[in-house]
C-alpha cells in the first residue's frame, strides 16, 4: 500500500493544512478568525479527486490553532532515574522503587540560540531539579498523578513553555505476574 499525503486548504482562513503518511497534521499559514469550524477544500496525492470537508478548528484569539504546539522547539532531559515511593500496593510505598522519566519541553528557543543567553530559554537543571522533587516527594498511587504533577508544575514554573511532554515508567513491576522491560504512562499537557 502506497502512503498518501492529504492537502487541503481554506481560503476563509487563508491557510493550508497537510496529513502526513503517519497521520500527523500540520497547519501552513495564518489562521484568521476564533472559534469556529473552518471549511478546507481536501485532495489526496494518490487520487485526481477533490471533496470538501468540515475539520473543526478551535482558534485562539491570536489566529492561531489553539491545538497546535509552537514552535516546534524542544528541550529533551531523557533517561532520568530516581527512587521513588509511588504505587498502589503497600510494598510500593513503604520499599519504594526505581523509576525512568522523559521530558520533552516544547518552547521557542529561537532567541537563546541568537543570544547564548540562559535568561531567553527554559534551564533544564531547574526543570531537572522538579521533577526529582515530585519523584523522590510524597507517594502517590498513579503514575497517571505523578506525570499530571510533573507537567502542570513545570508549566507553572516556566511561563516560556507552551507544552510539556512527560513518560514515567516503573522499571520493576510488583504485582504483575508478566516478563516485562517496564509499565509506564506517557502524557502531554499544553498551556492553556
Amino acid at each position: 500500500m502506497l502512503a498518501r499525503r492529504v492537502e487541503c486548504f481554506s481560503p476563509a482562513l487563508g491557510c493550508s493544512i497537510a496529513r502526513s503518511p503517519l497521520n500527523y497534521w500540520a497547519v501552513t499559514g495564518h489562521l484568521f478568525g476564533s472559534g469556529a469550524a473552518a471549511q478546507f477544500s481536501c485532495s489526496s496525492s494518490s487520487s485526481t479527486s477533490s471533496s470538501t470537508s468540515t475539520i473543526p478548528a478551535t482558534l485562539s484569539e491570536s489566529g492561531r490553532h489553539a491545538n497546535s504546539v509552537q514552535p516546534s522547539d524542544k528541550i529533551h532531559l531523557r533517561g532520568m532515574r530516581f527512587y521513588g515511593h509511588h504505587g498502589v500496593l503497600s510494598e510500593e510505598t513503604k520499599l519504594g522503587q526505581p523509576f525512568i522519566v522523559n521530558v520533552t519541553l516544547h518552547c521557542d528557543c529561537q532567541e537563546a540560540g541568537r543570544s547564548d543567553s540562559l535568561e531567553q530559554t527554559v534551564s533544564y537543571a531547574d526543570a531537572f531539579r522538579f521533577v526529582r522533587t515530585v519523584m523522590e516527594g510524597p507517594p502517590r498511587q498513579l503514575l497517571e498523578a505523578v506525570a499530571e504533577d510533573i507537567c502542570q508544575g513545570l508549566l507553572q514554573q516556566h511561563p516560556r513553555l507552551s507544552a510539556v511532554s512527560v513518560a514515567v515508567s516503573k522499571i520493576s513491576v510488583p504485582g504483575v505476574d508478566a516478563i516485562l522491560d517496564s509499565v509506564g504512562i506517557e502524557v502531554m499537557r499544553m498551556r492553556q
